[in-house]
C-alpha cells in the first residue's frame, strides 16, 4: 500500500469495504487505486481472468488485461513508476473490433472546471502499442483525428513516458477509459494516474501569422530568438536575434539540449507576414532517450516575477498515432501535444505561464514520446506576463468656447500613459489633417464651428475625450478678447494708449493674467489678457453688419478684482 506523494492533500477511503484501497485526490476529485497497488496478482502472466478484478478498474477483455509486477512478462522494461505493479492492456488479436479496455469512474468533479490527468505509460520490449484515452466516451487526444497516440517502449530501466491530458467536468462523476486498439499483438503499460484541477499555466495554439504569434508589443520582453539561422526578424515591433546552428545558445541568455540536429530549412509551410522569417528553419533532436528531453532554459529572470513563455514549431506531416507526439513540462506540470495537430505545415506555438524563481531561471522541457520524431524547435520568445505599459487616461478634457469671428481659438487636453500617447483632433467625428498634439490652434469662422474632440491612443489602448463644442459669433467684433495691444505699468489707458477698436476712458486699461493689480484672480477665459474698468463709464465699439428684424445674443465674460 502506498500513498501517492504529488496530491494528496488528504487521504480517501474509496469504496468503504475494500481494504488497502486508496485514490489520488485534490480537493475532492479522485480516481480510485491509481497506481495499481491494492492487488497482488499471482497467477502468470497477470490477467484479471486468470486473479481477480482490478480493484476500482474495469478490464474487458479480462484475458487481455491484468497487472503486472516489474520483471514480469509484460512489464518487462522501464522503472516501475509508483510502487511494484503495473496495469497492462494487450491489443484484443482474437477480436479485433472489440478493442482492450481499461476504465475506471473519476469521483468528486466540479462540474465546469477544468482537470488535468497524467499519467506514465510504457510498452513490452518491441511494441508499439495505442494508447488512446477518452472521457466519458469522448477522446481526449486529438479527438476526431488520432484519437491517442503509439508509444515505443522506453528500454532498460528508464522512466516511463509522462502523457498529461485536460478535460472540463460535465457532471460530478465520468468514465476515463484507456483503450489500446493497436492492430498484432501489442501490450500498453499504464500507472501512476493524477488528477488536479488544471493549472490554466499551458496553452496549444495554431501560429499562422502575426496575429497569431502571441507577440504582443504592449508587454516587455526578455528573449526573443530564431533558430536554424543567423537572420534576425521582427514580429509586431518585437525583434527576433537569429541564432545559427545547432544546438543553439546565448551565453547570460539561454541554453538547449537535444537540439543539435539541423538546421532544416523549412520554405512550404503556411505561416505568413513577418513570421515567416521565424518559420523559415529549426532544429531538432534526433533520437532522445526516455528519460532526457529538448529543452529550453533561460536565465537572466527576476525572481517573484510572472513570465509567459512560448516555443514556435510547424507541423512536418498530417497528424498522425505514430510521428512527433511530445509531452511538455514545466517543473511537474505537464501536457501531451501534438506538433502536427494543426495539419502538415501549420504553425503551432506552446506557452506556459510561470513566475521566475529564486534562481531568475527557467526550463521547458519536451519529451518526444516516439523514438525518431523528435520536436521540431523554430525559435521562441519569453515575456513578462502582466503589461508595464498603461492606456492613456484623460486628466483634462477640451473647453467649449464662444468666439467671435477671426479669433483664434486653442483646444486643449491634458493625458498621461505609458508609453507618451499620440493625438488626433477631430471635427465632427472627421480626423483634422495634422492635428496631433495635445492642443488644436486655428481661426475661428463659421465654417468651422462645431463639434471637437481628440483620440488619444498608446500601445496600450485609446480614449476619446469630451466633446468641446466651438460657437463662432455671427457678426465681428473687433480686438473681441483685447489680445491685440501690450500695455506696460498697471495698464491704464491713460498711461499707454487707446484700446484698439474700443472707446474706452483713462481709468479703464488692460492686464495680462496673474501678473497685474486688477486681473488678480480666476482663469482667462480667452487668450492672456482682460480689460479692466476701474473708473466709471464705458468701454464701447460700435458693431456693424446687423440684419433689421433679427435677434441677436451678445456672449461674453466678467470677473472683479479680489481686492477692492
Amino acid at each position: 500500500m502506498k500513498l501517492n506523494q504529488t496530491i494528496t492533500p488528504w487521504l480517501l477511503v474509496c469504496g468503504g469495504a475494500v481494504a488497502g484501497l486508496l485514490c489520488v485526490t485534490a480537493s475532492g476529485q479522485s480516481i480510485p487505486n491509481p497506481s495499481f497497488e491494492a492487488d497482488n496478482f499471482t497467477v502468470s502472466p497477470g490477467y484479471i481472468s486468470s486473479n481477480a478484478p482490478i480493484t476500482g478498474w474495469t478490464g474487458t477483455p479480462a484475458d487481455r488485461v491484468g497487472l503486472n509486477p516489474w520483471g514480469s512478462p509484460f512489464a518487462d522494461n522501464g522503472a516501475v513508476p509508483a510502487g511494484n505493479n503495473v496495469a497492462f492492456i494487450q491489443a484484443n488479436v482474437t477480436d479485433p473490433g472489440t478493442p482492450s479496455t481499461l476504465s475506471t469512474t473519476i469521483s468528486g468533479l466540479n462540474v465546469g472546471t477544468k482537470y488535468k490527468v497524467t499519467f506514465r505509460a510504457n510498452a513490452s520490449t518491441t511494441n508499439t502499442p495505442n494508447v488512446k484515452v477518452y472521457i466519458a466516451g469522448a477522446a481526449v487526444l486529438l479527438p476526431g483525428v488520432t484519437d491517442g497516440l503509439s508509444p515505443a517502449a522506453v528500454t532498460g530501466s528508464n522512466p516511463y513516458w509522462y502523457i498529461a491530458f485536460e478535460f472540463t467536468a460535465a457532471a460530478a462523476s465520468q468514465t476515463l477509459a484507456i483503450v489500446n486498439d493497436a492492430t498484432g499483438d501489442q501490450t500498453l503499460l499504464v500507472d501512476d494516474f493524477q488528477i488536479a484541477p488544471s493549472s490554466g499555466r499551458w496553452t496549444v495554439d495554431a501560429w499562422t501569422d502575426d496575429a497569431g504569434s502571441g507577440v504582443d508589443p504592449t508587454f516587455f520582453h526578455t528573449h526573443a530568438y530564431n533558430f536554424g539561422s543567423a537572420a534576425n526578424g521582427t514580429i509586431n515591433n518585437i525583434n527576433f536575434t537569429g541564432v545559427g546552428g545547432t544546438s543553439p545558445n546565448v551565453p547570460g541568455k539561454f541554453s538547449t539540449t537535444f537540439l543539435a540536429a539541423g538546421p532544416v530549412g523549412d520554405v512550404f509551410n503556411f505561416v505568413t507576414g513577418d513570421s515567416a522569417t521565424l518559420a523559415a528553419a529549426f532544429v531538432y533532436g534526433g533520437n532522445v532517450p526516455a528519460g532526457s528531453f529538448e529543452s529550453i532554459t533561460v536565465s537572466g529572470l527576476t525572481p517573484g516575477t510572472n513570465y509567459v513563455m512560448t516555443v514556435y514549431s510547424v507541423a512536418w506531416d498530417d497528424p498522425g498515432l505514430t510521428v512527433r507526439w511530445i509531452t511538455a513540462s514545466a517543473n511537474s506540470d505537464y501536457l501531451t501535444f501534438n506538433q502536427d495537430q494543426f495539419n502538415n505545415n501549420g504553425g503551432i506555438r506552446i506557452s506556459y505561464r510561470y513566475t521566475a524563481d529564486v534562481s531568475g531561471t527557467m526550463t521547458l522541457r519536451f519529451a518526444p514520446l516516439i523514438q525518431g520524431t523528435t520536436f521540431h524547435v523554430y525559435g521562441f520568445a519569453n515575456r513578462e506576463a502582466e503589461s508595464r505599459f498603461v492606456a492613456p487616461i484623460i486628466s483634462a478634457h477640451p473647453q467649449s468656447a464662444i468666439v467671435s469671428p477671426d479669433v483664434s481659438v486653442t483646444f486643449n487636453v491634458t493625458a498621461s500613459g505609458v508609453p507618451l500617447p499620440t493625438y488626433q483632433w477631430r471635427f465632427g467625428g472627421a480626423a483634422i489633417a495634422d492635428a496631433t498634439n495635445s492642443s488644436h490652434s486655428f481661426v475661428a469662422a463659421s465654417t468651422n464651428a462645431g463639434n471637437y474632440d481628440v483620440i488619444v491612443s498608446n500601445t496600450a489602448g485609446s480614449v476619446t475625450s469630451l466633446v468641446a463644442r466651438l460657437t463662432v459669433g455671427a457678426i465681428t467684433i473687433v480686438n473681441p478678447s483685447f489680445e491685440v495691444d501690450t500695455f506696460t505699468g498697471v495698464g491704464y489707458v491713460s498711461a499707454n494708449f487707446p484700446i484698439t477698436g474700443w472707446s474706452a476712458l483713462g481709468g479703464h486699461g488692460i492686464n495680462p493674467a496673474a501678473s497685474s493689480p486688477f486681473a488678480d484672480n480666476g482663469v482667462i477665459p480667452h487668450g492672456s489678457q482682460v480689460s479692466f474698468m476701474q473708473e466709471a463709464g464705458t468701454n464701447s465699439q460700435l458693431v456693424s453688419g446687423f440684419t433689421v428684424g433679427a435677434e441677436y445674443y451678445v456672449h461674453y465674460y466678467e470677473n472683479a478684482r479680489s481686492v477692492v
